[in-house]
């Protein structure tokens, strides 16, 4: 009897929350299906995002890996690859919104360029030297108490100025560099104590004078001038019958040669000796 009257207790219940319910949603159902599509929206928007940004990561990885500066053979690639692969990493520099991805890709722009001066001096230029300075400094900037990404532009800084010198010369290069490399030996925020970087800045330091020196280049001897070529003489009107004695007017009103002065040396075919000149033949 209780449980049959507990059961009829619970249905009740029941049907006073379907009862609100109902009247819940006739007087605000508009409302509930608004913010139940609001609600909709949004996650897909959220998903999209998060798709859109993992696309632009893939993406991003997939120029950062096309991009090379080196061939396979291990020579540097061609002037338009080069171009072509920093201005990549300068875009995937300007849009990754992945701290880690700018890093990396600003990383490979500074030094992907200083291998190239070494490896092959004539793809060095001021306006790539340039874009490797910019990357160096934004590191710096945005990544400037991480000592070994802050350690690796500075040491690349003063190796730019250092190809700057080679470039034009100018003694103020030394300079910069100095202050470069000052930054990493005074590490006044204790990032570099102990650490390889400290060793190399002050081994720079140390050779400042040897790297920063103009060395003379030996003198060329002059190119000598190429003899002139005779001009080609016009060709005779009235050619020479093949077999004719007959002596040319020119040849016939010239002074007669000494017999005494041996005869020119002349270019042609060489006849055997023997067939035409043979001594004691008695003329028929």
């Amino acid at each position: 009897m209780k449980q049959k009257r507990r059961q009829e207790l619970q249905e009740n219940e029941l049907a006073l929350m379907l009862k609100d319910a109902r009247d819940f949603l006739t007087r605000h159902g508009n409302y509930v299906i608004a913010g139940v599509m609001v609600l909709v929206i949004a996650v897909a928007l959220f998903l999209y995002i998060r798709s859109a940004e993992a696309t632009a990561r893939d993406n991003a990885y997939q120029q950062i890996r096309a991009a090379r500066f080196i061939g396979s053979d291990g020579r540097p690639l061609p002037d338009a690859e080069i171009s072509k692969a920093i201005d990549s990493l300068q875009q995937v520099g300007r849009e990754s919104k992945d701290p880690d991805l700018t890093r990396r890709t600003l990383l490979m722009l500074s030094s992907g360029v200083l291998e190239l001066c070494v490896m092959d001096p004539q793809t060095m230029n001021e306006a790539r030297l340039q874009v490797a300075e910019d990357a160096c400094k934004r590191l710096l900037a945005e990544h400037g108490m991480h000592s070994v990404v802050a350690g690796t532009a500075l040491l690349n800084l003063a190796t730019i100025e250092g190809n700057r010198f080679v470039l034009d010369g100018d003694m103020s290069h030394k300079e910069e560099a100095r202050n470069y490399l000052t930054r990493i030996t005074r590490d006044e925020n204790g990032l570099f104590t102990g650490t390889p970087f400290m060793e190399r800045a002050l081994e720079a330091t140390n050779q400042l004078d040897d790297t920063f020196q103009i060395v003379p280049l030996p003198e060329l001897p002059p190119t000598p001038r190429p003899a002139a070529e005779a001009p080609p003489q016009p060709p005779t009107d009235e050619p020479t019958a093949v077999g004719d004695d007959s002596v040319p007017d020119e040849a016939a009103d010239s002074p007669a040669e000494d017999e005494s002065a041996p005869p020119a040396e002349t270019l042609g075919p060489v006849e055997p000796e023997g067939e035409n000149d043979e001594p004691g033949g008695d003329e028929p």
